[in-house]
């Protein structure tokens, strides 16, 4: 990921997470764990259409072969590298919080921790 990240999202605390943009389909190193939102283009910026963390290319394939992210409008994948398992739950219940509406889709609600 580069130095500086290309947007920040906002969760419901106010606080402010940096986040690098991606085409849906990057591949990330086996071991890079993080936050990630798939979001879409809108008139207004972009919207959140699902928040999740783990490790980034087991969820992201998941959520990917579903095809529910591309019937939701996702047209890229925001990324943001947090090791700890702690901060990561932290900031995505902060970040769903803010962004009511990107909790699961249908057939996209499974959890797995990383």
């Amino acid at each position: 990921m580069a130095a500086k990240p290309d947007i920040s999202w906002t969760g419901i605390s106010g606080m402010g997470y940096g986040f690098w943009i991606y085409k849906i389909g990057k591949r990330f190193t086996a071991d890079t764990v993080g936050v990630y939102i798939y979001a879409r283009r809108t008139s207004k910026g972009y919207e959140a259409v699902y928040i999740g963390q783990g490790i980034l290319n087991s969820r992201l394939d998941c959520h990917e072969s579903q095809g529910c992210i591309k019937k939701k409008g996702a047209t890229e994948i925001h990324c943001c590298s947090v090791g700890s398992l702690p901060l990561r739950r932290n900031m995505e219940k902060d970040l769903l919080a803010g962004h009511i509406e990107a909790y699961a889709p249908t057939g996209c609600n499974e959890k797995v921790d990383g």
